[in-house]
């Protein structure tokens, strides 16, 4: 081999290297960034979830449903009652935002029984 053919060779492989080590920078900040995606969506999930949990007390203690955070919609809704369990009233509360949503269903006197009215 001539000095000329080496150099191409080695300057053939050089590039190579480099080509994959910017594939490899490039897939791991792809990952990078959807792990982080994800952690912030999980993050959301569980205000939200929190958030419907603080929501469904207030309900079961009498109070009206209102959002903690100001961006957050409320919504409430009222499950047909079960056929002997003195027909417990069961609510679902669904918060949203952004985008997202969470759901929690619980016992909770509508607000005519919590007012000592009849439902």
């Amino acid at each position: 081999m001539n000095n000329r053919h080496r150099q191409g060779v080695m300057l053939l492989d050089t590039v190579i290297g480099l080509v994959m080590i910017a594939t490899v920078i490039a897939m791991l900040t792809a990952a990078a960034s959807h792990q982080r995606r994800g952690g912030e969506h999980f993050a959301l999930h569980r205000e939200l979830t929190h958030e419907a949990e603080t929501v469904l007390t207030a309900l079961q203690q009498g109070r009206p449903a209102e959002a903690v955070h100001e961006q957050s919609t409320v919504r409430t809704r009222w499950l047909p009652a079960g056929e002997g369990d003195d027909a417990l009233p069961w609510v679902e509360v669904r918060i949203e935002r952004d985008g997202a949503s969470a759901t929690l269903t619980g016992w909770a006197p509508r607000p005519a029984e919590a007012e000592g009215g009849m439902p």
